[in-house]
């Protein structure tokens, strides 16, 4: 026995209903009876499907005050309140209550009358109904719905599934919205925020029904949580909707009122604002995506109803396809590019270590044409005495020359440091100029060979070049400062 049925066995006139609806925590139903009357169907407790989990209260009220009531957690009996209601037979304009309070438990929860449900969905607004699903789905991630009717036929969306009297759940999905909130922050300003719930948890996905009241409110509300993850800005209250986008057209308005059943709607645009979503929160750059799928929104909208074209979703996917073809050539010429111009930085720094040798190489050269050019003079010159080996000036030149050398090699290798530095700095701007286009990994690795530590590298074989170069001159100028001081020591 339903519960508007079960109402009229208080009495032989239909009684006047001023309340039914039904919430995902409650059924409440108040009504007036004209004459009290108990009708012989309820003189045993009557069967009105209550789920075990749930709790029902009862209550007969004139304006006197309470004259019956029943509430089975306070230990009434039926029989009681049955009592009751019938030592007030005759009583008139009365007003019965029944309450039926609803406990959600490891995510699974009652519904007694679809139509009622359907009809407290549609004259809420979109703020309200949707938190109450997300507070609601917050609990287990889920929510199975078990519709207390043999006969109702079972459907489905990603986290909420409706499920017959004693039906077996589906296998429902918890949503991942940690990355998806994220990527949104990025791309959207809005007021309304939600922990547990997207467009998925809307979208009905099984058991499609041409006109069933609860799934075209289920729609609506997956069409209007896409406008959050897609529109650029979203403000949601009590009066209204007020949204922007930005995209070839700049698009505004306000949604007045925003009621669930007042809001225009057809599948098609729920399924396609819910496939752009999906596209758009799967992986790829959230900016380049959300872009080129905002041009070509503003160019398929319906400004007064916000439905899209039929060619919405292939149209964003197709320019999307478009631009990663013109950014693949983007990416091999900027590759390229870079390519070479690292190529170029490591053969200027190979070039200061090529000058750095090279100096080192000349003053040696310097150094050895002075001796051999004074060691001949010395041999055959007639006008020395022969117990003297080299005048004193020769031992000062020498002693001047090896002090130039000296300095030659600090400022050589002063300038092979300074000019290797430098084209490491540009190298780090280049990195930071094209990290969006190459990414981080390939980055990396033209980075690889500027990496002292590693071998193999051309810095590894550049550190090592410089340290021999600089031990060879630091070497030859020593045992020329040494062979002279004791060829000086042993002329004095």
């Amino acid at each position: 026995m339903t519960v508007k049925n079960f109402i009229t066995k208080f009495s032989s006139e239909p009684p006047t209903v001023n309340e039914y609806t039904e919430t995902l925590r409650m059924l409440k139903c108040t009504c007036t009876i004209g004459e009290v009357e108990v009708s012989e169907e309820i003189e045993a407790e009557p069967d009105l499907g209550l789920n075990n989990r749930d709790r029902i209260s009862i209550h007969l009220d004139a304006d006197e005050g309470l004259l019956a009531s029943y509430m089975p957690a306070n230990g009434n009996t039926w029989q009681d309140f049955i009592e009751a209601v019938k030592d007030n037979d005759a009583e008139e304009n009365v007003k019965l209550v029944i309450n039926i309070s609803k406990e959600i438990e490891q995510g699974r929860v009652s519904l007694y009358d679809t139509e009622a449900f359907a009809s407290h969905l549609e004259e809420k607004g979109y703020e309200a109904i949707l938190h109450e699903f997300d507070q609601e789905i917050g609990l287990s991630d889920k929510l199975c719905i078990e519709v207390q009717q043999e006969n109702f036929i079972p459907w489905q969306t990603r986290q909420v599934a409706f499920v017959a009297l004693n039906g077996n759940a589906p296998e429902l999905i918890a949503e991942n919205l940690d990355k998806i909130e994220e990527k949104q922050g990025k791309v959207c300003t809005t007021n309304f925020h939600v922990n547990h719930i997207t467009p998925n948890t809307f979208l009905v996905i099984g058991g499609r029904q041409v006109n069933n009241r609860l799934q075209q409110t289920f729609q609506k509300c997956a069409q209007m949580m896409c406008l959050y993850y897609l529109f650029d800005q979203l403000n949601v209250s009590r009066q209204g909707i007020v949204y922007k986008m930005i995209g070839l057209k700049t698009l505004g308005g306000t949604i007045e009122g925003a009621t669930i059943g007042t809001t225009p709607l057809n599948s098609q645009s729920a399924d396609l604002y819910t496939g752009i979503f999906n596209w758009l929160y799967d992986g790829g750059n959230i900016y380049d995506k959300a872009t080129i799928a905002r041009n070509v929104l503003s160019l398929n909208i319906a400004e007064d109803t916000l439905l899209l074209g039929k060619q919405t979703l292939e149209a964003v996917i197709s320019n999307f396809n478009i631009y990663e073809k013109e950014n693949v050539k983007q990416y091999i010429e900027v590759k390229n590019k870079v390519t070479d111009t690292v190529d170029k930085m490591q053969k200027d720094i190979i070039g200061a270590i090529d000058d750095y040798t090279g100096g080192f190489l000349k003053i040696m050269t310097a150094n050895l044409t002075f001796f051999l050019t004074t060691i001949i003079i010395r041999v055959f010159a007639t006008n020395i005495d022969d117990d003297i080996i080299f005048p004193i000036p020769i031992f000062v030149l020498s002693y001047c020359l090896l002090l130039i050398s000296l300095f030659y090699l600090l400022y050589c290798r002063n300038d092979a440091t300074k000019r290797r530095n430098l084209k490491e700095t540009h190298f780090e701007l280049l990195k930071e100029r094209y990290k969006e286009i190459l990414g981080d990994l390939e980055l990396t690795t033209l980075s690889s060979d500027f990496d002292k530590s590693k071998e193999n590298t051309t810095a590894y074989y550049i550190d090592k070049r410089m340290d021999l170069v600089t031990r060879l001159w630091g070497g030859c100028l020593a045992v020329i400062f040494i062979s002279i001081t004791i060829i000086l020591i042993c002329s004095i």
